[in-house]
């Protein structure tokens, strides 16, 4: 699904802004994983980490952009246009397994917050309302059980043991397969879809049949998400 207008694609949560990634960002990125104890936890990532690396992935991203993949960069509200982080969702266009996978990471000084689980969560509502998809999938090592917390937390459940692949320590590691189904995410998280910002909605480059369906829906919701609050929703 090619987007004519890509930029157009904004997520807004209660603290948080995810959108495209600009080169502007690029200094941010080659920063933050230029540490160990960010990109010791990523399947792919060269180290150590140069400019160079951050100008090659920018190129990546904005040729899949819309079509096999959309990559997010994080930024939080209170500093304006500052990236903390970046969330990707991949393998949109794989026929052989419809299931598209995510990943992620935050920068260093934003951990124990619970921004990457409010990221997630608004990346869940786009996969599952926006692009249809079944469920999705992703991925952590054994050693970071941080990440699968996360991921629990959002309605992911284990689906096996395996061994993924680190680069930065060259060799397989034990790590764990982790799946949320769609049914199963609008039934626990339904009330997400009422933190949808209107501008949000405003700038999406939703069909007039999209917005009226999604704002019925706001509607419908509305109670639910009262009751959630009065039963002490954290």
């Amino acid at each position: 699904m090619k987007n004519d207008e890509p930029e157009s694609f904004r997520l807004v949560t209660d603290r948080l802004t995810l959108h495209r990634p600009s080169k502007r960002d690029l200094p941010a990125i080659t920063s933050e994983l230029g540490k160990p104890q960010i990109i010791e936890y990523l399947a792919t990532a060269p180290h150590p980490y140069s400019f160079i690396d951050a100008t090659n992935w920018f190129g990546r991203i904005n040729s899949s952009w819309g079509e096999s993949s959309f990559t997010f960069g994080i930024y939080e509200k209170s500093v304006a246009d500052q990236l903390i982080g970046v969330i990707n969702i991949d393998h949109l266009l794989v026929r052989a397994n419809p299931c598209p996978s995510f990943d992620f990471w935050l920068g260093l000084d934003h951990w124990g917050r619970g921004l990457m689980s409010e990221a997630v969560g608004a990346l869940l509502a786009f996969v599952f309302e926006r692009l249809n998809a079944p469920a999705v999938e992703a991925t952590y090592l054994e050693e970071n059980p941080v990440s699968g917390r996360v991921m629990e937390k959002n309605g992911f459940q284990q689906v096996e043991k395996t061994l993924l692949w680190s680069r930065f320590q060259g060799t397989y590691l034990p790590g764990y397969l982790m799946r949320c189904e769609k049914a199963d995410w609008l039934t626990e998280h339904r009330w997400r879809v009422c933190f949808l910002n209107p501008l949000t909605l405003a700038l999406s480059p939703f069909g007039r049949e999209d917005k009226r369906d999604l704002l019925l829906r706001l509607l419908f919701f509305f109670p639910l998400l009262l009751e959630e609050r009065d039963g002490g929703l954290h």
